[in-house]
């Protein structure tokens, strides 16, 4: 029985690899993604905790020099977190441009998928069909008059 051959395996192939590539850097984009959320999370967290001590530190009158420091470390966070918010955009917007590329490149795979699956079928019908022929010619001379065989 003849085996299949699929003419466009190689190119499959390359697509498959193409998605794989394109699923493998989507992955990397959203972890990239999730750090920078958890980095900007944790700048709105510490911001939050100074703000907290340097209220309570403005109850003392002594502690001017401190609220300095307070006021100093809680502007540098505010501009971390508009640094990371930028970053967590742009990030983003990377992750929606990778999911596209995903997208189009599974599409792609998935048409040749189908196509080699439709393919196959087609062929283990001929494959069928022959066996069955075979199978009849093979009957059809076990029964045959003595005189008639050749």
């Amino acid at each position: 029985m003849a085996k299949f051959r699929f003419s466009l395996q190689v190119l499959l192939r390359r697509r498959e690899d193409a998605e794989q590539v394109a699923r493998d850097e989507m992955m990397l984009r959203v972890s990239r993604q999730q750090q920078e959320q958890q980095k900007l999370d944790d700048f709105k967290n510490r911001r939050a905790e100074n703000a907290a001590e340097m209220a309570a530190k403005q109850l003392d009158n002594n502690a001017y020099g401190e609220l300095i420091y307070y006021r100093m470390y809680i502007d540098r966070l505010d501009l971390e977190i508009e640094n990371s918010h930028r970053r967590l955009v742009r990030l983003r917007a990377e992750v929606e441009v990778q999911r596209k590329v995903l997208v189009e490149a599974s599409k792609k795979r998935k048409t040749l998928a189908s196509l080699r699956e439709k393919k196959e079928k087609a062929f283990n019908f001929e494959q069928a069909k022959i066996f069955q022929k075979e199978i009849d010619d093979i009957v059809v001379i076990r029964h045959k008059p003595v005189g008639i065989r050749n």
